[in-house]
């Protein structure tokens, strides 16, 4: 009966390109790249007065005296230049690495699998104290925002950006509008669903 289970679900997989895909891209976000010097899915944190901002670091990598990020991305397509919001996650995750544990990032990757084809390009971005000084300052004020809005038990005001297009509140933010100059409005949705649709 095991067995039968089990080639019911390797079938359904094998059979089905789109949950190929996932699972492949799973398996490599799973797999550690240096086990001897990274520490693979590093969980890190840091609190803003009461306010606390989390992340999972895909690999975190000793060199010498300093450190180097990695983070993974499964994609069907290769960027030629990294994504904004994925260099500014990275930049995050250092902002958050020197903030609360004292490490120095030097450089911080951000690993592209195209997972259909089963291609990887790496793209290497030096991090300067400036950069992780924007950084910090940004994930405080989006805590201290989003902190207001609990506690006040009312909506932040709309950012629009990449996410919405993930986001179920995505229509009824339209619809309402996010502000009264409505050709700028159109400009901003224009803008998402352009970068919308990128992985993450």
């Amino acid at each position: 009966m095991f067995h039968k289970t089990l080639g019911e679900a390797v079938s359904a997989i094998s059979d089905n390109e789109g949950m190929m895909v996932v699972w492949v891209g799973q398996m490599l976000h799973e797999m550690p790249i240096d086990p001897d010097r990274c520490e693979h899915e590093k969980a890190i944190g840091v609190e803003f007065d009461g306010v606390k901002v989390e992340g999972r670091v895909d690999e975190l990598c000793r060199l010498g005296d300093s450190y180097v990020i990695v983070d993974k991305k499964s994609t069907r397509n290769i960027p030629n230049s990294p994504h904004d919001h994925h260099i500014k996650q990275v930049l995050f995750y250092s902002a958050i690495l020197t903030k609360k544990y004292g490490y120095r990032v030097s450089h911080a990757g951000i690993l592209y699998l195209d997972v259909a084809n089963l291609k990887v390009k790496l793209f290497v971005i030096p991090v300067t104290s400036q950069m992780v000084e924007t950084a910090l300052r940004e994930i405080e004020s989006k805590a201290r925002v989003l902190h207001q809005a609990i506690t006040h038990k009312t909506a932040p005001a709309p950012d629009p950006g990449w996410l919405c297009s993930y986001c179920p509140y995505f229509r009824r933010c339209v619809l309402d509008g996010w502000g009264q100059d409505q050709e700028q409005n159109k400009r901003d949705l224009a803008q998402i669903r352009r970068t919308g649709g990128s992985d993450g």
